[in-house]
């Protein structure tokens, strides 16, 4: 089936890779600490709908070998979303690396998981 967008997919969301997340949990439980900490565990980035539609396009035609449309469909309402995103600089304060994965990383994983 296609994938479908609303309102040309410029609506923009912040994706962060599950392996970060737990990276960055780990790293917080290792290391004790006496005070509160409040960490955004994100991107540091939005990304439109429909780039990441376009990197799944991508991905199924390379991996599975099928081309998938994308199909953008009327925005419901006048109904529009904001651009989620957080900012990640205390998180990256504590952990340099973080994050490690980028969003076409995840996306080819699960392509691959479902070729599997």
């Amino acid at each position: 089936t296609p994938i479908k967008t609303q309102g040309g997919g410029g609506q923009a969301i912040e994706f962060v890779h599950v392996d970060d997340v737990c990276r960055v949990v780990a790293g917080l439980v290792a290391t004790p600490r006496t005070e509160s900490l409040v960490l955004n565990v994100g991107a540091g980035k939005a990304t439109p709908i429909r780039e990441l539609a376009l990197l799944f396009q991508e991905n199924a035609k390379e991996i599975l070998g099928r081309t998938i449309d994308i199909v953008d469909t009327p925005a419901v309402g006048d109904k529009t979303w904001p651009d989620r995103f957080t900012t990640i600089e205390r998180a990256q304060s504590l952990f340099p690396w973080f994050p490690e994965k980028s969003l076409a990383d995840g996306v080819r994983e699960i392509v691959v998981k479902i070729e599997g």
